[in-house]
């Protein structure tokens, strides 16, 4: 789907594309520079690189994902507020919903390695806030959701207005206010991290004009989510 209507040529069968008889349960990509794409089905998920199934998958949910259940409703990706942060994955099952932590995420280094091959679309939106304090907006906008899967959380207390079961989710589209020009250390901080990351990025070779990109992350497989780097530049421009 674009922003207006779904693409020519779909809807398409499951198995067609992935190999997958459907329905299939759940389904995110990670919003980082390689953009794995994850399918679960039953007790099983699947990881694909650039469309191509991985080796040695499928695999048990309870192998590569620990504690979270079979069989779940859904399921989405947040990205890491920075590479020294971690990637996020909120999954649904009931009237329930279980955080999982992601414990490897790729390097900067990693990443700029990966810019010949150009890395995945997600990535190249959403790395320009890599250095910006990102988690804090998704902090403040939901401030009872947990940071930790510890354990299993229920939907209607945390997502409020949200009824259990749900069917699908994605990460949409949120916009946020660029901060104001003040002593305020922290907004001195936020405002200065935005400077940093600009400058570092400024020096590979292909993400130069990514704070024109702005920021997206998760709609739908592929290129669904969120767009504020733009946004933001733009006004902090108009600051300065």
């Amino acid at each position: 789907m674009d922003q207006k209507s779904v693409l020519p040529g779909y809807p398409k069968l499951i198995k067609d594309v992935w190999g997958i008889s459907g329905p299939i349960d759940a389904a995110f990509t990670r919003v980082n520079c390689q953009g794995k794409t994850y399918i679960f089905k039953g007790n099983k998920y699947w990881r694909f690189d650039d469309g191509v199934l991985e080796d040695d998958y499928p695999r048990d949910i309870s192998v590569g994902f620990d504690k979270i259940p079979d069989h779940v409703d859904a399921a989405f990706a947040l990205p890491a507020h920075s590479h020294h942060g971690k990637e996020k994955v909120y999954f649904f099952k009931g009237d329930q919903y279980y955080v999982y932590e992601f414990l490897h995420q790729p390097s900067h280094e990693e990443c700029a390695a990966m810019s010949e091959r150009s890395p995945s679309t997600l990535f190249r939106r959403y790395t320009d806030l890599y250095r910006s304090n990102y988690e804090q907006f998704f902090t403040e906008l939901f401030p009872d959701l947990p940071q930790h899967h510890d354990k299993h959380h229920f939907i209607n207390k945390d997502w409020k207005g949200l009824k259990s079961p749900v069917d699908g989710a994605m990460a949409g589209r949120i916009y946020v206010a660029p901060l104001r020009s003040s002593s305020h250390p922290n907004q001195q901080y936020q405002q200065n991290g935005w400077q940093r990351g600009r400058r570092r990025q400024n020096r590979s070779p292909t993400w130069g004009t990514m704070a024109e990109q702005g920021m997206s992350m998760g709609q739908g497989f592929a290129e669904r989510g969120m767009e504020m780097g733009l946004r933001l530049a733009e006004r902090r421009m108009e600051m300065e």
